[in-house]
């Protein structure tokens, strides 16, 4: 095998910090071990199961189906739909109402997960910002800057907690709203901040909302854990304080924690353009 050969070039990737912790445990022979390491339910015996309600749809679709044939290129209508009266459901109505605001702003895209919605929207603000930089709070899941690293976009960095680890570090964050340059681009949690667990209240995620669209920044909204903190329509205060003020948002939801679907990977990102959707 020759130098210049593409084999040559091409090594193990590095273990995966989170997996790698779920394989130690795995082959850990000690009985009152306990896996800390990945986000998923587990019941007092280890196992994560298949929810009723997803093992009763399940079978609907194993009845119903009657097809195999391609999805759109956008993904299962059917699913988008449902993603995304979940997401911009209004705050008192009833289940497939969407919020006023959003109604004409919206397209909706089938993703591998939340990890792929996030890729994309990454991968979006590279193609149609060249120069952006995408900016993430410290700490912060650990894809999020692999993800900006692999397209090629610098990620700036800052605080999101206190240093006593208790409170949401707010002069970090509206000093590095302030820093950045129109047409940079925010990851932030959409609630249940992971992996400090520190939101914003409904009332800062209105004052971070006004200054981010103010300095015309892009926000990206990533949503994994929906109806885990106050509930699903509670959770979703940091989405509709962006769409009072009408600037674009993207979004990444994942339905593998609060459906546990977590081997499907089904995601979406939701595009909000500041006027109707292209």
């Amino acid at each position: 095998m020759s130098e210049g050969s593409l084999s040559a070039r091409i090594s193990d990737a590095p273990t995966d910090p989170i997996f790698g912790i779920v394989e130690l445990h795995r082959v850990d022979a000690r009985p009152h071990k306990i896996n800390l390491a990945a986000g998923v339910y587990m019941d007092e015996l280890g196992v994560t199961p298949i929810l009723p309600s997803v093992r009763a749809v399940e079978e609907r679709l194993l009845a119903s189906t009657t097809s195999k044939l391609y999805m759109p290129i956008s993904g299962d209508p059917a699913y988008l739909a449902a993603a995304k009266s979940l997401l911009f459901r209004t705050v008192d109505g009833a289940w497939g109402e969407i919020e006023p605001a959003a109604a004409d702003r919206v397209q909706m895209i089938h993703t591998p997960g939340g990890t792929g919605a996030v890729r994309l929207a990454v991968d979006l603000v590279s193609r149609l910002r060249p120069g952006a930089e995408i900016w993430v709070g410290e700490p912060t899941w650990p894809n999020h800057t692999q993800i900006i690293e692999s397209s090629r976009i610098t990620a700036r960095r800052h605080d999101w907690i206190t240093d006593d680890a208790r409170s949401l570090n707010t002069g970090a964050l509206f000093d590095a709203i302030a820093a950045a340059k129109g047409g940079d681009a925010m990851i932030l949690h959409g609630a249940c901040h992971n992996p400090t667990g520190i939101d914003p209240t409904p009332e800062q995620w209105g004052e971070i909302a006004q200054q981010i669209a103010h300095r015309g920044i892009l926000p990206i909204l990533d949503f994994a854990y929906q109806g885990f903190g106050e509930g699903l329509v509670e959770d979703a205060a940091s989405l509709r304080a962006f769409l009072a003020t009408g600037c674009e948002v993207l979004v990444a939801s994942s339905s593998s924690k609060n459906f546990a679907l977590y081997n499907e990977r089904v995601g979406s990102l939701a595009i909000i353009g500041a006027d109707g959707a292209a």
